[in-house]
């Protein structure tokens, strides 16, 4: 039998377009969430991938030791002034320390951050924190006394007396002779000491019994 012709109806119409905009809405955003799955897996694969470069770069971590409070110069490290926290090999500065019994007892040579990994070159022994090689010597403050602090980086001069211009009036011909970097330990109303290498002492004391010797600050 042939089908019967059903009549054409402006509801029967509106019905089959209503279908089609459904139709083509979900299938818009069938593929909007798929494009956006595919983005947001691929997002993630490279934070996955940069991760494991930096991870690869860095290294494995390790302990170091890390100041808790900012520590001055001078200072006699005891168990409260550090923690032990796990760096990134790539992170952990060279001759930092890894274990109490490396800084407790050891005096700051040069100021601390909080923060900031504890390493051997910041440490010394004794109460101006010095090393093996090294040697305090204690210079007489100058009539206008220099503005230093302990553990600022410094060079000493060695000044004395040569002779004399010749002239309508005569005047004293100082020189001066740079002896060596040093490092001030303390200050106070005696003198300025300082930390010197032992190659140096020799020289510092000479041109201390001929002379003067004066302090200039470095960076």
């Amino acid at each position: 039998m042939r089908p019967e012709h059903v009549p054409w109806s402006p509801f029967t119409d509106f019905g089959a377009r209503l279908s089609l905009a459904v139709r083509a809405r979900w299938s818009r955003r069938r593929f909007l969430v798929a494009a956006a799955t595919i983005v947001l897996v691929v997002g993630v694969v490279r934070v996955v991938l940069a991760s494991r470069q930096v991870i690869a770069e860095l290294g494995d971590t390790r302990t170091v030791l890390v100041a808790a409070t900012d520590l001055p110069a001078g200072h006699l490290l005891s168990p409260t002034d550090f923690s032990a926290e796990h760096w990134p090999v790539g992170l952990i500065p060279e001759g930092a320390t890894s274990t109490a019994d490396d800084a407790v007892g050891q005096v700051v040579r040069s100021p601390v951050a909080s923060g900031e990994p504890i390493t051997y070159f910041r440490l010394g022994v004794g109460r101006h924190g010095l090393l093996p090689d090294e040697r305090s010597v204690t210079l007489p403050l100058p009539l206008a006394p220099p503005p230093v602090e302990v553990g600022d980086a410094v060079e000493l001069f060695a000044v004395a007396v040569t002779g004399f211009e010749e002239g309508p009036q005569q005047f004293v011909r100082p020189t001066s002779i740079r002896l060596t970097d040093a490092r001030v330990a303390t200050v106070d109303d005696r003198g300025v000491t300082v930390i010197v290498p032992e190659s140096a002492v020799r020289a510092a004391l000479e041109s201390l019994a001929g002379g003067t010797v004066e302090l200039v600050g470095r960076p």
